[in-house]
């Protein structure tokens, strides 16, 4: 889903407000930080995370070392709610199901990008 153009300058217009007040970002290990510093912490990590993603769907690594991988990444930089129960867990718990098929689940999961 793509957000358009309007809504999308109104979500920076507010977060540039936010950001602008001095406003504290608290994050889910209650580390306190500026919105600014946050954002900045928040967008390297993307980076990390786009590149374990893309060394996936390139075949570079296998769905276990993505899996953890991710995670890793996830427990040392809790930036989103990834980690709770409808994103890193859930994640886990359908790569942990596949037993014997994980090959199955592997090249599911690349197709369906």
């Amino acid at each position: 889903m793509k957000i358009n153009t309007n809504k999308k300058q109104k979500v920076i217009e507010y977060w540039n407000n936010f950001d602008s007040n001095g406003r504290k970002v608290i994050d889910l290990k209650r580390n306190e930080s500026l919105a600014k510093d946050f954002d900045d912490k928040r967008i390297q990590v993307i980076k990390i995370i786009k590149s374990l993603i893309n060394d996936f769907l390139t075949k570079k690594i296998d769905l276990q070392t993505f899996k953890s991988s991710l995670d890793s990444e996830n427990k040392k930089n809790n930036h989103w709610g990834f980690s709770a129960i409808k994103g890193q867990m859930f994640f886990n718990q359908l790569v942990n199901s596949q037993n014997g098929s994980i090959k199955n689940i592997h090249e599911l999961l690349i197709s369906s990008w």
